[in-house]
């Protein structure tokens, strides 16, 4: 029996079922979402803001049937979320109406706008920082409701890195309410907050190449360091935050992936891998390499850091090990806004030219369209 469609009911999901994508929806998205690709490189280097394009973003993330966890979130908005284990959405549901699109619209909006005014704090220009974003991130920013803790937390970093004229009463309240409600978003958000000292740390050429000469013995570390974690010797069993770490961890089910699966998870990590890599060859390594920016300095260590410890931990489960992977991948994406605003500075201050970056984004592409391309084949009826 095929899956109903959202076309063929209810667009807005007031009759929620659970039971997977239909052809119908992967068909919209794919369809969508090369409309929207397209319309943000033609407006990239539009001298004036462009809210079209953000605009076409948040629709696709409003209507993101393309992954599972859109209709499982579905379920647990309509089943009720006061004991929802990230406390933020029993609230936010409070405004939706009962309607799971205004629910998502609140999620998504407020994330899409972090994200633009994070962009603007850096002075990135935002038809460009759209783009990157846009074929770089939209697809895994669209699915994970921890998007939102994502977009709180890197526009609360901002006023910890910037230092401009704000009062600094004021930018540390800000700091401390983002971060309070980007934890209460995602709890995985906390082990960001924790490194966020890093941030007044800024990268050189010198400490890149001690970190790259000493990174196993950092991977060993931080392996020896998560599993006192996991094991509960070094946080308490009481604590949300490690429950949830352990019972990923604890769990040891083998996920069969078939080469078609592999070779698409390996495009997304490696987008991520390849953005990193050209990031820090142009600010450190490259031939009359000069940084003059301290924040975007600030934001890489933040980066890095992240991208090692999400390293460390697909490393040692791999695709074996189903808790591990779940923490390893979801912790990689969590450098995706980052990634995304330094790639436009990068872009901005002609570092790279439009090709070296058009080149760089061309792995995510890749992985946007095959995933959907991949599903339609798969349900396609011939």
């Amino acid at each position: 029996m095929d899956t109903p469609s959202a076309f063929n009911w209810d667009f807005d999901l007031h009759i929620p079922r659970y039971t997977g994508t239909a052809l119908s929806e992967f068909w919209f998205n794919f369809i969508l979402m090369n409309a929207i690709f397209l319309l943000v490189y033609f407006l990239r280097k539009y001298p004036y803001p462009r809210k079209i394009s953000w605009a076409m973003v948040l629709i696709f993330c409003l209507y993101a049937f393309w992954d599972t966890d859109y209709f499982s979130f579905a379920n647990n908005f309509y089943s009720g979320l006061e004991n929802f284990r990230d406390p933020l959405y029993q609230y936010i549901s409070i405004f939706s109406l009962k309607s799971y699109i205004i629910f998502r619209f609140w999620i998504w909006g407020i994330g899409l706008l972090l994200v633009y005014h994070t962009a603007k704090r850096y002075k990135l220009h935002e038809n460009t920082m759209c783009y990157i974003f846009t074929v770089f991130f939209m697809l895994t920013f669209s699915y994970a409701r921890v998007s939102l803790g994502m977009a709180l937390y890197f526009y609360g970093l901002s006023y910890l890195i910037i230092r401009d004229n704000t009062d600094a009463l004021k930018r540390m309240t800000i700091i401390i309410i983002t971060f309070i409600l980007a934890y209460t978003a995602h709890r995985s958000i906390l082990l960001l907050i924790l490194l966020s000292p890093l941030a007044l740390l800024k990268l050189t050429k010198k400490k890149v190449i001690l970190i790259l000469c000493f990174l196993p013995l950092i991977v060993i570390a931080i392996k020896y360091t998560l599993s006192g974690i996991i094991s509960g010797a070094l946080l308490r069993e009481s604590n949300e935050f490690t429950q949830s770490a352990q019972g990923y961890a604890a769990s040891k089910i083998e996920v069969a992936f078939n080469w078609k699966w592999q070779l698409i998870t390996t495009l997304r990590y490696w987008s991520f891998y390849i953005a990193l890599v050209c990031i820090l060859w142009v600010f450190f390594f490259r031939k009359g390499a000069k940084i003059e920016s301290a924040e975007m300095q600030s934001l890489l260590t933040i980066t890095l850091s992240i991208e090692i410890i999400a390293i460390t931990i697909l490393s040692i489960g791999g695709n074996k090990l189903l808790g591990l992977w779940v923490i390893g991948y979801r912790y990689l994406y969590m450098a995706g806004i980052p990634l995304c605003l330094l790639l436009t500075y990068v872009s901005q201050k002609k570092l790279l030219n439009n090709k070296a970056i058009n080149k760089i984004l061309i792995v995510p592409l890749l992985y946007a369209e095959l995933f959907i391309v991949g599903k339609i084949l798969t349900l396609q009826v011939f």
